[in-house]
């Protein structure tokens, strides 16, 4: 998950204020009218007779062995995972929500963010971002990003790092292994095999790190549910204060499903995306100007920002680019200036020995990024 992403949004909107959320639910299946969590061990478990899957036992959990059976089915495995976190605090929520599909090399990922203010005379208004990762090679992955009514595709190329969701599930699902405490709280067993769930209460310091914005945590409590096939799901909240001594709440829920039988179908949109892709080229004339020509998909539209590096930034385009057109960037008085197939006399000096271009659109959707190298 995006979890820095969902902490540092929130800050900038904490710092306007202070408030308290409520008591998380830590999502343990079988709640009763009392708030306990399920029935307690059955009397088959009581009386020895339970099967239990590789890695819990009675007694709780061994983190060692479930991490390992996980990471073989993360690493070389198909599977599909669904997350959703929530951020509460008292000016808004943040949730967002990962649905992530893999068969092998091939990955799809589809990320929401969403915000919703508490009231309606809030200075931030409601807002839903969606992403796309569409990988079918180790070396091509399709990103597709939507922010309101506006869609932009762009081609990532170079050999591809695990998609987001897989970096932070895997250090996630180790940090929630090692939360301390766990007991048994409900056994199910059908067809000669068990699934079994358990709930701890012991951070972790490994779950703590995940959040290096939270300075003291309330309420914490965590599920993990194992069957035969291994994790099926894990749950945790918590109750934590900030740096900045503001409270929030925070709660996630991960379920895996299909473990070892996920097959991924292309979608119906990437043959699309690859049309709408930018395909560009990078070029340097005496190390003064920049030429970027775009040679198919969609046009970079009127008013895009482009930067170069992180050195020079913020040039808008005063009319679109189509394919074909050739952007030049110069660079003076440390102001990146623009023009759309007019070449402009040289300016300053720029580092041309290896480089980014950016160009996001008025949204500020990310529609092109390209890298030179001498």
């Amino acid at each position: 998950m995006n979890r820095s992403v969902i902490m540092i949004l929130a800050v900038a909107v904490l710092t306007m204020t202070a408030g308290c959320g409520g008591v998380l639910d830590g999502g343990a299946t079988g709640a009763g009218a009392d708030g306990a969590v399920g029935g307690g061990p059955t009397d088959d478990e009581a009386n020895g007779t339970v099967d239990y899957p590789a890695g819990t036992s009675e007694d709780g959990l061994d983190a060692a062995e479930l991490e390992s059976r996980m990471t073989t089915i993360l690493e070389d495995g198909s599977y599909t995972v669904e997350t959703n976190e929530t951020l509460e605090f008292e000016t808004g929520t943040y949730e967002e929500s990962i649905a992530l599909t893999v068969d092998g090399e091939r990955t799809i990922e589809k990320t929401t963010l969403a915000y919703e203010p508490a009231t309606n005379e809030s200075m931030f208004e409601s807002s839903t971002k969606e992403t796309w990762l569409y990988t079918a090679s180790a070396n091509e992955t399709l990103v597709r990003r939507a922010v309101d009514s506006a869609e932009r595709y762009r081609v990532e190329r170079g050999p591809s790092m695990p998609t987001t969701a897989e970096r932070s599930l895997r250090d996630e699902l180790a940090a929630v292994l090692r939360v301390s405490g766990y007991e048994p709280t409900d056994v199910e067993t059908a067809g000669g095999s068990t699934v079994v769930t358990y709930e701890g209460t012991g951070l972790s310091d490994e779950l703590e790190e995940l959040y290096p914005l939270v300075d003291e945590y309330d309420e914490f409590t965590a599920t993990v549910t194992v069957s035969d096939d291994g994790v099926e799901r894990y749950a945790y909240g918590f109750e934590g204060t900030t740096t900045d001594g503001v409270t929030e709440t925070i709660t996630v829920d991960t379920t895996f499903s299909s473990l070892g039988e996920t097959t991924l179908e292309r979608p119906a949109w990437v043959d699309e995306g690859f049309e709408r892709a930018p395909e560009a080229s990078i070029s340097t004339h005496d190390g003064e100007i920049v030429a970027l020509t775009l040679e198919s998909g969609e046009p970079i539209p009127e008013n895009a920002s482009v930067s170069i590096g992180t050195d020079y930034y913020g040039a808008n385009l005063d009319e679109a680019l189509e394919p074909g057109e050739t952007l030049y960037l110069t660079a003076r008085d440390d102001r990146l200036r623009a023009s759309v197939d007019v070449e402009p006399d040289a300016g300053d000096a720029i580092d041309t020995e290896w480089f980014t271009v950016s160009v996001r659109t008025e949204s500020g959707l990310l529609a092109y990024e390209g890298v030179y190298e001498r």
